[in-house]
């Protein structure tokens, strides 16, 4: 192949990466580029694609080594996939016995990441005439009746405040807490309040319009049209092994005190158990249309814009509410410069999170909560914290069909000591690099016809030392 070919090869890959991540320098993106270059061409002309890939890898593992080293993080599942590559790396242990170490296919509980599902099944209904967005709630499900004119736009772009007489995790029962929920009152409909609150109302409205529990309109909608493997909400009893995130696992509840104050230990803003290689079908799947129309697809990354109550603008999420946007500020948001304007993010407090491109998507589990109570409680005396752990008992297990059983669940926030700053940002860089690494790689092997195959397919799974 020519320089003059290849100069224009790289210079057209470059501009195109310019144009969907408009906030990036050329420079940057022309470095990345040549940093493949180097690779393939100088360091390890002889590669196959697998070692290149891994090459590739080594900056993002460092970040990852250096989180692992540095926090209380038992061990980490992290999968980017770029078109017909698959870059997974994970390392570590399942919870802080280090009895388990971390396997390919563990399955993380993705905390506020629910709330992606959920959104997904009202747009999933919405496409369908189910509802609408300019529905009233009470008038979907009449035992909302304290919600005055509040819409399903208004609950999907997190455009409300809610107030309930008494907290959903201080309930004394599952019906308690349900009841609680049915009693909220609303606020300052209009202006931005991210919460819990909207995904959980939106489930119950759902489940009444419809006349389908939560966890089948998830399992029809979702998880069977996608053949999803290590998605649940009632985790099989042979799959208790595999859940990492939460200091729960052994019952196969989530660290999360309003998800397990439902008899079901879940709500439409939390409980779901995932792993890394269904969270990437997942999106990829909103991506290509498999799931949600253009129109709703587009809500997922275009900024809604909204000022809180207070008059501060928060413009780095989407209209979807729950996902935060590229397009915009990217300082206050799990995105990057790098990630394309019509890519996404959502996040978890379980420190997991994920993100969306044109043409793949990633997913990165940390589980910091999956330490025991002790551990916890020393980190939080340590740094000086406080309520960081708390004691929940509540009705949390069970199956579909069976008796549920009142466990004593422990919940633990470690957000305040895994700096997002410190933490998941450098994460989101290194991935978004990664990714445009890969994406050039791949062009290069499909543009010169890589050993003879059309749409070369490169899976690779790193299990760290």
């Amino acid at each position: 192949m020519s320089k003059t070919i290849l100069d224009k090869f790289t210079d057209d890959f470059i501009k195109e990466r310019k144009d969907e991540c408009p906030q990036a320098t050329t420079e940057e993106i022309r470095q990345l580029a040549l940093n493949v270059l180097e690779l393939v061409m100088v360091k390890k002309p002889d590669g196959t694609p697998e070692e290149w890939v891994r090459e590739l890898m080594k900056p993002t593992i460092d970040i990852l080594e250096g989180i692992r080293s540095n926090y209380p993080v038992p061990g980490y599942n992290v999968l980017l996939n770029v078109g017909n590559i698959d870059a997974g790396m994970y390392a570590g242990y399942m919870d802080f016995t280090k009895n388990r170490p971390m396997v390919k296919d563990g399955i993380f509980d993705i905390a506020s990441m629910t709330k992606s599902p959920t959104q997904t099944l009202s747009d999933i209904l919405i496409d369908n005439n189910v509802f609408n967005l300019n529905h009233k709630i009470r008038e979907l499900h009449p035992k909302f009746i304290n919600v005055q004119d509040l819409t399903v736009d208004d609950i999907k772009r997190f455009a409300v405040s809610f107030q309930t007489p008494g907290r959903i995790d201080g309930a004394e029962t599952s019906d308690e807490a349900l009841d609680r929920l049915y009693r909220e009152e609303v606020s300052n409909i209009g202006y931005y309040d991210y919460n819990d609150m909207g995904m959980m109302t939106m489930k119950e409205v759902m489940e009444y319009i419809t006349n389908m529990p939560y966890e089948k309109l998830v399992n029809e909608l979702i998880v069977k049209p996608l053949g999803l493997k290590n998605t649940h909400l009632f985790v099989p009893e042979n799959k208790i092994a595999l859940l990492t995130g939460s200091p729960n696992w052994q019952i196969g509840a989530v660290n999360d005190g309003n998800a397990n104050a439902f008899k079901k230990g879940f709500s439409g803003h939390a409980g779901l158990w995932m792993s890394p290689q269904d969270w990437v079908t997942y999106m990829n799947a909103i991506t290509k249309g498999e799931l949600i129309s253009e129109e709703a697809l587009a809500r997922t990354y275009t900024s809604g814009r909204l000022a809180d109550a207070k008059g501060v603008l928060w413009d780095f999420r989407s209209l979807e509410g729950n996902y935060y946007t590229s397009d915009v500020s990217t300082d206050t948001s799990f995105t990057d410069v790098l990630v394309p304007k019509t890519g996404a993010s959502a996040q978890g407090s379980t420190r997991c999170f994920g993100l969306r491109f044109p043409e793949g998507a990633a997913f990165a589990g940390l589980n910091p909560s999956s330490i025991s109570k002790e551990e916890a409680l020393r980190i939080q005396e340590e740094k000086n914290l406080k309520d960081q752990v708390k004691d929940i008992n509540m009705i949390t297990s069970g199956s579909v069909d069976g008796p549920h059983t009142s466990r004593f669940t422990t919940c633990i926030d470690s957000r305040r000591w895994m700096p997002v700053g410190r933490t998941q940002k450098p994460i989101v860089r290194s991935l978004a690099e990664l990714r445009i690494k890969l994406l050039f790689l791949e062009k290069y092997m499909n543009e010169y016809n890589y050993a003879n195959e059309k749409d070369l397919a490169v899976k690779v799974y790193t299990k760290v030392a």
